[in-house]
């Protein structure tokens, strides 16, 4: 009995190191949003690739894929197209064994930014507002973004990125955004004015 009990104890070390690391890749794909919201798209990837082995491995299905999912963002954004579509194909494999409606609407959602890529890579205007169109397309099919907050994150950054294409768009925030200032100290409403 002595020894079973050090052997569980062991297994409950090993346990709560293994909990740590899940929670750590977790946090290092949310960051690597983070990085990709601040125009840092090679940290972004950077990120990805050392969250996402560990997140394959705990068997973090739903995870695994929204980090596809962003490190695809962060790559298209590169205008790395080949690694984005990798990224997706992948994602799209791993979200249909989870049978998640969700993570098959983000990963519709995510392919918007492989025609972002292209649409930056046009060698005439035309062919430049086919993607951006197709970009739009894309967008529209995988549905409002109210189903998650990871959705709405994906929807304001390819909309801030057809902005840059396109000059449509300067504001950092869109308007139907509820922003909370420094310390708390103001808010502004969905379409509404800043107040304390």
């Amino acid at each position: 009995l002595v020894l079973a009990e050090a052997s569980f104890q062991r297994a409950l070390v090993d346990l709560d190191a293994a909990s740590a690391r899940h929670l750590a890749s977790i946090h290092q794909s949310n960051l690597g949003t983070l990085r990709l919201e601040l125009n840092e798209a090679e940290a972004a990837c950077a990120l990805h690739d050392q969250a996402l082995p560990h997140l394959r491995r705990m068997g973090d299905q739903r995870s695994t894929v929204l980090g596809l999912c962003r490190r695809a963002a962060a790559h298209a954004s590169l205008d790395a197209v080949h690694d984005a579509e990798a990224d997706l194909e992948e994602a799209a494999r791993r979200a249909f064994g989870c049978s998640d409606p969700l993570l098959d609407a983000l990963v519709r959602l995510h392919r918007a930014w492989l025609s972002l890529a292209r649409a930056r890579g046009a060698v005439s205007e035309d062919e430049r507002a086919r993607w951006t169109d197709d970009a739009r397309r894309r967008m529209d099919e995988a549905g409002e973004p109210s189903f998650s907050d990871d959705a709405r994150t994906a929807r304001r950054l390819l909309e801030r990125a057809l902005g840059a294409l396109d000059g449509s768009s300067l504001s950092a925030f869109p308007s139907d955004a509820m922003l909370v200032g420094i310390e708390a100290r103001c808010i502004r409403l969905p379409n509404g004015e800043w107040s304390d």
